[in-house]
């Protein structure tokens, strides 16, 4: 068995700003395990700050080349599924090593990716990012670009710095799309939280605050609909917002894998919560498994997801709309590799 590990760099079609960061290049690490004939690939895609999540895009490779031997010995021992289970303080690297571990099992059992999971094609409508920007014309252009692509939904990136051009827009915004979310990324507080309050009640409104009392009170006393997404870190924790209009989105970086990813969406099912999913900024190799859990059938909410050529002038693997799940892997290009570690066993 032969193990891979690849910098990536990809130029952003757009430069993307955020709460906690601003990205122009989109740095990740892929990970390619060749085996038994067969090539499978994942992706740990980490960002530069640990502000989001405290595994950083440096971490993640560090980690990687360090326990990268250890991991090979795992798959050609069958003790990969102990290996995961020692790493629940570490979801974002479970996740590229559990993203593996799925394709092998799906492998030996001689099953495609979908059907390992249960899962079969059905369309995926996605809604667009929107970074935050200074003006409304910049506003207005990207929509302009969104809907040329063919997207009905947006999720714009929202502070309180940034609300007051967010309002000059939203009618607009509210009127191109049938979708409109603001993702705050629990950047209000108990000062700036009217602010949220003041937009049209047909946009959702995503993690607009971290702590939960105040996130309560805008629950229960605003006439939003709500999603959760930093807030929610285990099943425990949907609990406290049982019997509140409120939605829940996934990410599986955050879940820790594929299948703790299928967990989460049956327990939201069970509790009668909505839910969707929502991506880390991956690369086509990351988003080709969102694509894949975005076609549960027990997905309630539209899933934050977008096809390659939204981020990406060039991906490293192209993720279209006329992918089946039946199709092989699409092809990796492997032009953006900067760096490559290799390990053997």
């Amino acid at each position: 068995m032969k193990l891979s590990l690849h910098k990536v760099q990809m130029p952003m079609r757009r430069v993307v700003k955020a709460v906690h960061e601003s990205v122009a290049i989109r740095h990740t690490v892929v990970i390619e395990l060749l085996g038994a004939g067969q090539t499978f690939w994942s992706e740990a895609p980490g960002f530069f700050t640990n502000q989001y999540m405290p595994e950083s895009h440096d971490q993640l490779w560090h980690v990687w080349n360090e326990s990268g031997p250890s991991i090979l010995d795992a798959f050609s021992q069958d003790r990969v599924p102990e290996l995961c289970r020692q790493l629940s303080t570490q979801p974002l690297f479970r996740f590229s090593i559990e993203v593996l571990l799925c394709q092998w099992e799906a492998f030996q059992q001689q099953r495609s990716l979908g059907a390992y999971l249960g899962i079969h094609d059905r369309k995926v409508s996605g809604s667009a990012m929107v970074g935050i920007y200074s003006s409304p014309d910049d506003y207005l252009d990207h929509f302009n670009e969104i809907e040329f692509m063919g997207y009905r939904g947006v999720k714009l990136k929202v502070t309180p710095s940034s609300v007051s051009v967010i309002a000059e827009i939203i009618d607009d915004a509210c009127q191109r799309f049938d979708h409109v979310c603001l993702d705050a990324n629990g950047s209000f507080d108990l000062m700036t939280l009217p602010r949220l309050q003041q937009m049209p009640h047909t946009v959702l409104i995503e993690q607009p605050v971290f702590d939960q009392n105040q996130l309560f009170d805008f629950i229960d006393h605003g006439s939003h609909t709500v999603l959760l997404d930093e807030i929610i870190q285990s099943e425990g924790d949907l609990d406290a917002f049982l019997d509140r209009p409120v939605g829940v989105m996934l990410k599986p970086v955050r879940c820790g894998g594929l299948k703790a990813t299928m967990a989460m969406i049956n327990a939201c099912r069970n509790r009668q919560l909505d839910c969707g999913l929502s991506g880390y900024l991956d690369s086509g190799i990351g988003r080709y498994f969102q694509w894949v859990l975005a076609q549960n059938n027990r997905l309630t909410l539209r899933p934050d997801f977008v096809w390659s050529d939204y981020y990406f002038e060039s991906d490293v693997c192209l993720i279209k709309p006329e992918l089946s799940l039946a199709d092989p892997f699409p092809k990796v290009k492997r032009d953006w590799f900067a760096e490559t570690v290799t390990f053997t066993v």
